[in-house]
């Protein structure tokens, strides 16, 4: 094996991209549902999919939770409070009344008044013990303290000693009804002075039906524990449904009981680690086709772990957060931005990535939550809505747009799957546009997201690209100022190099910006680099070998300017390989002249540090960078003159290994050699050559 220091970065990176994925791999087995044994996909009120489902054992059917809180509210409903009889109140009440007439009587004889009532004692009490007999015989309802569940009252249960009866309210008397019935019959008496009993016999009247909560309470819950889960039960053998038939409320809640019995946690039993088996391999599958469309359509994600780990990143983060927020009573699954995904990485990446992922993630999900499909096809809905929807170039008023139209893709895939299943619209769940809504607007993370994310992976998104690329930069000002010529020759490889790469389906923007700082080391010493001079040459003063580190200092210096500013790593990329490891020719062949050819020179003296461009943008840029500033070189060039210049730098390159380490191919080579002789042509109004010119005639 080939242990060379290229292969052995090669070999580390593959051992870290194959250690992320298995762990990626063991995080989500600790995630999976721990839940076993069969489930069925289908429809109430539509036909079984299956085969016809025979029970393979007996179990019990039990209710649903509607059918279970529907027959918890008759009981409360129905429920009758209780009422305990006070057998004392008789005795207390005549006692009392016995008290207060003594004191009327002591109050009379101190007056000295003959009455009826102090001859006929006797008589008088005798006829209120009368009426307090009847009235305690048939009960004083008082009805303080009861419920306002309670209210109006009917009936009620009465507790007198061991006994315990149903009484209607009207069996029974109000105490503001009592004092009218006693007033009455002590008018109708015919005793003179029986007016004066009503007062104390209404002090000493009190209830003897007294609400009793504790007890209430008690059998309320009793009744309630009484109400059963079980509606009946299914034997060993007994067909459920049909093939074909009509799913009805009954045989579903058939099947949930079957499946809910038979669904026990993982590890209890052997059988289990097969189910669990079955979530790895789905995981492991679908991780490996992930994999494979990275090799096949992001190769660069493929090989490059910091990419790699932050797509691995996602899936890990979204696996965990629907299996902590599946379980919660309250809380949706839908309320998880799952959109925030495409967002982010159709920022830094492209569209077939960002949906890819997407789907993967969703897929996931799919089995680490209990919605079933209908989850599976509203989030990727959704997902699909947001690739197509958003634009990065715009992306704060754009992600406003884009927010609104996931949470219309999300009302519509579900008011439509609502339909079909329930069959009419006043049996939509709205609750779930709550849920929709707080998705939808959660994706607005993927805002200040972004630039977090760019320092911690060291992204560049075309945000900051084209943040960049406004000539108010202070690097930009700066090089208009110190170094104009610099600044536009800067412009004109830049739309070289856009033409090129947008040619063969580069990054037109990444070249563009690029072309803006690459040569911001020039203004160092300006004057040594001939777009800036307008007079004598300052080389002329210099040693070959002075002029070429002067010359390629501007690269490094560059490189300086770019961290002191903070520009993104990609643009430092530029300002390294956009000449490469080449030579600085001119002073290379100058030093050679001066030396009679001087075989002891060494030719690292004057190469440029590189290193080589490492993608078809470095690569395009390179030829852009190249081809403008060798062109000037041409007075007034005839287009024959201007293509074989435009073919001879282009081949030098190719010759000299430059473009090896790029993924350019000859066809991309040649359709960026075709744009570049069209927009050279264009820029130095070649003159039509005498050739070009008979042609023309003898076509004429």
């Amino acid at each position: 094996m080939d242990f060379s220091i290229k292969n052995r970065k090669a070999f580390i990176a593959n051992l870290l991209n194959i250690g992320v994925v298995l762990a990626l791999i063991v995080f989500i087995a600790f995630l999976f549902p721990y839940q076993s044994g069969p489930h069925y996909e289908y429809e109430v009120s539509k036909p079984w999919p299956y085969e016809d489902f025979v029970s393979p054992t007996t179990f019990a059917v039990y209710k649903s939770d509607d059918q279970i809180a529907k027959e918890t509210e008759n009981i409360r409903t129905d429920f009758l409070p209780y009422f305990e009889r006070d057998t004392a109140s008789f005795q207390r009440a005549m006692g009392s009344f016995q008290l207060l007439l003594d004191e009327l009587l002591a109050d009379m004889e101190a007056s000295r008044g003959i009455s009826d009532l102090r001859s006929r004692k006797n008589r008088y009490v005798s006829l209120v013990k009368s009426e307090f007999e009847d009235l305690y015989r048939t009960g004083l309802l008082d009805t303080v303290g009861l419920d306002p569940k309670f209210k109006p009252l009917s009936r009620f249960h009465l507790i007198s000693g061991e006994q315990v009866r149903i009484h209607r309210i009207e069996d029974v008397v109000f105490q503001s009804k009592a004092e009218d019935i006693i007033q009455n019959h002590l008018r109708e008496s015919g005793l003179p002075d029986a007016d004066l009993l009503l007062s104390p016999a209404l002090e000493s009247l009190s209830p003897n039906i007294i609400y009793a909560p504790d007890r209430t309470e008690r059998y309320l819950s009793i009744a309630l524990e009484e109400v059963s889960e079980k509606e009946g039960i299914v034997e060993d053998g007994e067909v459920i449904v049909k093939k074909g038939e009509v799913v009805t409320q009954q045989i579903d809640r058939e099947i949930q009981s079957y499946e809910s019995e038979y669904r026990p946690s993982l590890g209890s039993r052997l059988g289990s680690w097969w189910v669990f088996s079955g979530y790895l391999l789905l995981t492991v599958y679908l991780i490996a086709l992930f994999l494979l469309f990275l090799k096949s359509n992001a190769e660069k994600v493929y090989f490059h772990f910091n990419q790699l780990l932050f797509m691995i990143v996602w899936i890990a983060l979204y696996s965990y957060v629907v299996s902590v927020i599946d379980p919660i009573e309250n809380i949706s699954t839908y309320i998880i931005p799952f959109c925030v995904v495409p967002i982010v990485v159709k920022t830094f990446f492209n569209d077939r990535l960002a949906l890819f992922l997407h789907l993967i993630i969703i897929l996931l999900a799919s089995y680490l939550t209990n919605l079933g499909y209908e989850f599976m096809f509203i989030e990727i809905v959704a997902g699909i809505a947001t690739v197509l929807s958003f634009r990065i170039q715009t992306v704060w008023n754009r992600l406003f747009t884009t927010v609104g139209i996931i949470y219309l893709s999300y009302i519509v895939s579900y008011l439509g799957l609502a339909l079909i299943r329930k069959g009419d619209i006043a049996d939509v769940n709205y609750i779930y546009f709550l849920w929709f809504f707080l998705s939808a607007f959660l994706t607005f993370l993927a805002y200040p997201l972004l630039p977090l994310l760019e320092r911690v992976f060291r992204f560049t998104s075309d945000i900051t690209l084209n943040e960049l690329a406004d000539m108010n930069h202070p690097l930009l000002r700066q090089l208009s100022v110190e170094a104009p010529g610099t600044l536009q020759h800067s412009l004109q490889v830049g739309n070289l190099a856009e033409a090129a790469a947008g040619a063969i389906g580069a990054d037109k923007l990444s070249v563009k910006v690029a072309a803006l700082y690459h040569d911001i080391g020039k203004m160092k010493r300006p004057e040594y680099f001939i777009e800036n001079q307008a007079g004598s040459n300052p080389h002329d003063q210099l040693s070959p070998q002075e002029s070429t580190e002067i010359i390629i200092d501007h690269v490094t210096y560059g490189l300086e300017l770019a961290k002191k500013h903070g520009l993104p790593r990609l643009i430092k990329d530029f300002i390294l390989t956009h000449h490469g490891t080449t030579r600085v020719e001119y002073f290379y062949r100058r030093h050679l002249a001066e030396n009679d050819d001087d075989e002891t020179t060494d030719k690292k003296d004057f190469t440029y540090p590189g290193p080589r461009p490492r993608s078809k943008e470095e690569a395009i840029f390179m030829l852009a960078d190249s081809l403008e500033a060798s062109c000037k070189s041409l007075e007034q060039p005839s287009y024959e003159e201007l293509a074989q210049m435009i073919d001879r730098i282009i081949d030098h390159k190719v010759k000299a290994g430059q473009l090896e380490n790029t993924d350019l191919s000859f066809k991309d080579l040649e359709t960026a050699r075709k744009v570049f002789k069209k927009m050279l042509k264009s820029i130095h109004h070649v003159r039509v050559s005498y050739d070009d010119a008979e042609k023309k005639k003898s076509k004429d």
